[in-house]
């Protein structure tokens, strides 16, 4: 903070920061308008969030999926791997 913003009241600090946060991490909040919409569970509906996240963040490197069976469906396998060539990682299961 600048010292002139130092001097402000505790309410505009606050909305500084608001203001801050949403100019430097706006594509978190795009990112979650479209977990939101996510209008199902199936292969289907799942790789079409990812295509949306990818346009917002650019296409991953590797992706670390939670086992889920829509990661590890032929339709999510086709679209990342073979035609991105998305590196997939299972996670490991621990037994505890």
């Amino acid at each position: 903070m600048t010292y002139p913003e130092c001097r402000y009241a505790q309410i505009e600090k606050e909305c500084l920061g608001i203001v801050f946060a949403c100019e430097n991490f706006h594509e978190y909040i795009y990112g979650a308008e479209i977990a939101k919409k996510l209008r199902g569970t199936t292969s289907k509906h799942v790789t079409d969030a990812f295509k949306s996240i990818m346009a917002i963040f650019g296409i991953p490197k590797i992706v670390f999926p939670d086992n889920a069976p829509q990661f590890s469906s032929g339709e999510f396998r086709s679209f990342a791997v073979l035609q991105l060539s998305v590196k997939t990682v299972k996670s490991r299961v621990r037994s505890e």
